[in-house]
C-alpha cells in the first residue's frame, strides 16, 4: 500500500493510513482463511510453477476501488506475485 508523498487533504493523517492497513490486514486474513481454509480447488486446476496473466476490461469508464485489498491479497498468496496497474 503506497502512502502518497503529500496528503491531498488535511483530513488524510497518518491515522488514515494506519486504519486503513489494519483493515487491509484482516480483510484480507478472513478472506484466504474462508475461501482457502479447506483447500482451494480452483486453484488447484492451474499448474503451481505456470505465470498467470489477467486483464479486466470495461465498456464504460468506472472507478477503481479495493486495489489495496487485491494487492495485499496476491502477496499473501505469492510474495513473489508482481501486479501491474495500467489505469487510464
Amino acid at each position: 500500500m503506497s502512502k502518497p508523498a503529500e496528503p491531498t487533504t488535511p483530513e488524510i493523517t497518518d491515522h488514515f493510513w494506519h486504519d486503513l492497513e489494519i483493515a487491509v490486514t484482516r480483510d484480507v486474513t478472513l478472506a484466504l482463511a474462508e475461501d482457502i481454509g479447506t483447500g482451494d480447488l480452483t486453484a488447484k486446476l492451474i499448474a503451481a510453477d505456470k505465470p498467470a496473466v489477467a486483464s479486466v476490461m470495461t465498456r464504460v469508464d468506472g472507478v477503481l476501488a479495493g486495489q489495496d485489498w487485491f494487492d495485499r491479497t496476491f502477496t499473501e498468496l505469492d510474495p513473489d506475485c508482481e501486479v501491474f496497474w495500467h489505469v487510464t
